[in-house]
């Protein structure tokens, strides 16, 4: 995929993510586009690329936050979920797809809280709190899978279409 063109595009993402998707939140919990682009790339393109959409992804959000590896590491965590699920598992379908994006909906809150460290202290996060908001942003993931995975895999066909794979 040309260099410029990805630059563009994963940009307008975390910008749809920061600027759009509040809007689109469901309950509570807001639809994590940058997530979804990261584990359909790796599915579509390969966990290497997709750890590198990851890091820009996540540094990008991270600048815009003023975190430091808030988003950047949970972001390149899922992406080699993503990437173990790939090399098990035939990689062609939604079903897979929603799996590794459920799990990885999962981790990803579960790294950020880990990175946060104040939550444990606090004494206000119950377990059942946090299942309850796990389970809202794996479910507002899930839902907007599709909208996400359809038009990056017809894009991935289309800038970088399949091989033979005898160039290795």
């Amino acid at each position: 995929m040309r260099p410029l063109l990805l630059a563009l595009m994963l940009t307008g993402a975390v910008q749809l993510q920061l600027s759009a998707m509040p809007a689109a939140a469901l309950d509570g919990a807001i639809p994590n586009l940058p997530l979804l682009v990261a584990v359909c790339a790796c599915l579509l393109l390969g966990p290497e690329q997709a750890a590198w959409w990851a890091l820009l992804m996540g540094w990008l959000l991270d600048w815009r936050s003023g975190s430091f590896a808030a988003y950047s590491l949970p972001l390149l965590s899922v992406v080699l979920l993503a990437g173990l699920g790939r090399r098990r598992v035939f990689t062609g379908g939604l079903a897979l797809t929603a799996a590794l994006t459920a799990l990885g909906s999962l981790l990803h809150l579960g790294v950020q809280l880990l990175l946060a460290g104040r939550w444990a202290e606090s004494g206000l996060w119950t377990p059942q709190l946090l299942a309850g908001i796990a389970l809202r942003a794996t479910l507002v993931n899930l839902l907007w899978l599709p909208v996400v995975f359809a038009p990056l895999r017809m894009l991935v066909r289309w800038l970088a279409p399949p091989s033979m794979g005898w160039e290795r």
